[in-house]
């Protein structure tokens, strides 16, 4: 509202400007008849407002579209890399969940040998399992794609996003989730690939039977 508003005052300005002294000049020596000049004049006034006005508007929304400015692109990876760090520590619980609730599991199918009372016992590590592993292909999909977003970006911008989310309060799992994330950006960057078997080893590696 702020700016139609100026652009309708500086419009009004140059409708004054022309009509005033540019106008009568250039139809001085025209041979218009007197009495309908006045008309003229109306019409010409209304043309330029219309003109300068919409040319105002025009020139004003070009320019919100050609322009990104510096800290929407910034916030916009810093977003992004967010996201990317809460999937990769959703991803790092579930490696580190994995190795207990496998064990878990196959002692129950072996208790399940002896006597067939454990079969409760075993449908629900089972269910357990499962989920983790649910858990951590969904989560390893979302942090891969967030990772290649943000590859796309600017180093400079993907810098600024991870070292204002390191300077945060982090737990010691985000900030190893953190660490990984540049990382793993730059290798993005440098082979424009993702590379699914590298970094979730990346995470075994970390975070198996990690403990907060």
């Amino acid at each position: 509202m702020t700016q139609l508003f100026l652009n309708f005052v500086i419009a009004a300005v140059a409708t004054f400007f022309l009509s005033r002294f540019i106008v009568p000049f250039c139809f001085k020596n025209l041979p218009i008849p007197v009495h309908i000049f006045p008309t003229i004049h109306i019409l010409l006034i209304i043309s330029i407002f219309l003109s300068s006005f919409w040319f105002l508007h025009h020139l004003v929304v070009i320019n919100e579209k050609e322009e990104t400015p510096l800290d929407a692109k910034r916030e916009a990876a810093r977003i992004l890399a967010l996201e990317a760090l809460r999937q990769g520590t959703s991803l790092s619980v579930a490696v580190s969940k994995l190795p207990k609730q496998t064990k878990v599991y196959q002692a129950a199918k072996e208790l399940l040998n002896n006597s067939t009372r454990y079969q409760e016992q075993v449908a629900a590590a089972e269910k357990a399992l499962n989920s983790t592993n649910e858990i951590m292909d969904k989560s390893l999909r979302d942090y891969l794609n967030k990772v290649a977003e943000l590859g796309r970006y600017k180093p400079a911008y993907v810098s600024y996003a991870i070292d204002l989310i390191g300077n945060g309060d982090l737990t010691h799992r985000e900030r190893i989730v953190v660490d990984l994330l540049n990382n793993h950006v730059n290798s993005f960057r440098n082979d424009t690939q993702v590379d699914i078997r590298f970094w979730l080893t990346d995470f075994t590696k970390h975070f198996t039977n990690f403990v907060d």
